[in-house]
C-alpha cells in the first residue's frame, strides 16, 4: 500500500518525495521504499519545500561538527560542574555549621531560655540574644528586613529630642516602607499611605505602631514556625541541652 502525502497533511507530519509499502506474513517488518509520482499541485506543496530545506541542510552541513562538539563539551563538562556546584553547596553548609557554633558559644544560652523562646514569640524579640538567632535565621531567608524594622521601631520611642524622632522617622520611613526602598517591607498600601500622610503633617510616636504590628504578625506566622524547625534552633537546643547535663552531672 503506497499512501499519499495528502493523507499526512492535516498531521503536521514533514512530508518527503518517497513512500514506503510495508508487507505482512513471513516478511514482516520490512520496508521498502519507492519514489512517488507527484501532481503537479503537490510538487509545490510538499516537493519543492523539501527539496529548499534539503539544500539548507547541506549548506549547514558544515556547522553540524561544531553543535556535536558543543555537546561533546556540554556533556564532558557537565559532571565537572555538578560536582563543583556540590563542593560550592558543601562549603556554605560547612560555613553556616561555623557560623552557628560561633553565635552559640558566644550568647551560650540556658535550657530554661530556650523553652521559653520555643513557646513565646514576644519573649524572644524582647531577648537580646533570642534576637541575633533569629536574625541570623531571617537573613538565610533573605527576610531579616521585617525585623530590622521592628527593632528600628522599638528604638524610635526611646528618643526623647523632637528632632532626633522626626530623622529617625523618615529614615525609617526611606529604609524600609517608601514603594521600591532598598529594604522594602510588605505593607498594605492602606497602612502605607497613613504612614506618609502622618509624616507629611506633624507624626506622633506611634505613626510607625500599626505598620510594626502587622510586621510582628507577619514573622510570628510565617518565620518563627520555621525558625523553630531550623537547624539553628536544633543547634540551640542541642547546646543548652549539653550545657544542662554538664551542671547536673
Amino acid at each position: 500500500m503506497k499512501p499519499k502525502y495528502s493523507e499526512f497533511a492535516n498531521k503536521n507530519i514533514m512530508c518527503c518525495p518517497f513512500s514506503f509499502s510495508a508487507s505482512c506474513g513471513e516478511e514482516a517488518n520490512t520496508f521498502t521504499f519507492s519514489k512517488v509520482i507527484l501532481s503537479p499541485e503537490e510538487t509545490n506543496t510538499y516537493q519543492v519545500p523539501w527539496e529548499t530545506q534539503q539544500k539548507s541542510i547541506s549548506k549547514q552541513q558544515g556547522k553540524r561538527l561544531c553543535l556535536c562538539w558543543c555537546c561533546l563539551c556540554t556533556c564532558l563538562c557537565k559532571p565537572v560542574s555538578n560536582r563543583r556546584n556540590r563542593r560550592v553547596s558543601n562549603n556554605k553548609m560547612e560555613r553556616r555549621a561555623v557560623c552557628y557554633k560561633k553565635l552559640i558559644s558566644s550568647l551560650r544560652p540556658n535550657i530554661e531560655k530556650v523553652q521559653l523562646w520555643s513557646k513565646d514569640f514576644e519573649a524572644l524579640l524582647a531577648d537580646e540574644d533570642g534576637r541575633l538567632l533569629f536574625e541570623m535565621f531571617l537573613r538565610q531567608e533573605h527576610s531579616d528586613e521585617n525585623l530590622q524594622f521592628w527593632i528600628e521601631v522599638d528604638r524610635l520611642k526611646t528618643l526623647i529630642k523632637p528632632q532626633d524622632k522626626k530623622a529617625r522617622m523618615m529614615h525609617i520611613y526611606f529604609e524600609f516602607v517608601r514603594p521600591l526602598a532598598e529594604r522594602e517591607i510588605n505593607l498594605s498600601s492602606t497602612i502605607r499611605k497613613k504612614i506618609e500622610d502622618e509624616l507629611s503633617d506633624n507624626p506622633s510616636d506611634t505613626v510607625f505602631d500599626v505598620a510594626q504590628n502587622q510586621v510582628s504578625l507577619l514573622m510570628f506566622r510565617q518565620s518563627y514556625p520555621r525558625f523553630l524547625v531550623s537547624d539553628l534552633f536544633n543547634a540551640v537546643v542541642q547546646s543548652a541541652h549539653t550545657a544542662n547535663v554538664g551542671k547536673v552531672s
